[in-house]
């Protein structure tokens, strides 16, 4: 536009019936500035959303952290009560933790049956019960999957260490 008409070419337009002067580069500066505020506006919704995520993300975890660890996370009810669709909660929470809700949750579970293992005499099949495996089978195969040792490994060696 500024090669043809040049810097300050004036351009009468016709509005209503009354002759209006407009110049022409004054309305392209100020559609750019337009797009570039718009633009703008867009970046500073994206990031309060983003943080919005975050903050909910945050909550969801803290949940977590107190939710019986013998009873089962369903993540569809996760969405329910926070008010996130799964696909977010699960990208965000990833995103958060490097692991996605279950992993989270197993290793919450490992983590309490470690410490009921090292510290107690409870036996294996009940602390399985207690965080939420049914299957002592199950509770086996998860705990040699964390921690690479067999319940029972782990307790001898407790024990030695204490001995």
């Amino acid at each position: 536009i500024q090669r043809w008409f040049g810097h300050f070419l004036l351009r009468k337009i016709l509005q209503q019936g009354n002759a209006i002067i407009i110049n022409l580069h004054q309305l392209y500066i100020e559609s750019k500035n337009a797009a570039s505020l718009t633009q703008t506006n867009r970046n500073h919704t994206k990031l309060k959303q983003r943080k919005r995520y975050e903050i909910i993300i945050e909550e969801i975890k803290m949940y977590i952290d107190s939710y019986p660890l013998n009873q089962k996370l369903s993540l569809k009810q996760l969405c329910l009560d926070f008010g996130i669709n799964s696909y977010k909660l699960k990208i965000m929470f990833k995103e958060q933790y490097q692991c996605n809700v279950y992993e989270y949750f197993i290793s919450l579970r490992m983590k309490h049956a470690l410490i009921l293992i090292e510290t107690g005499t409870l036996a294996f099949k009940e602390i399985a019960y207690m965080v939420g495996y049914n299957e002592y089978s199950s509770f086996v195969k998860f705990f040699k999957r964390h921690y690479h040792q067999l319940p029972n490994q782990v307790r001898l060696k407790a024990e030695e260490t204490v001995n």
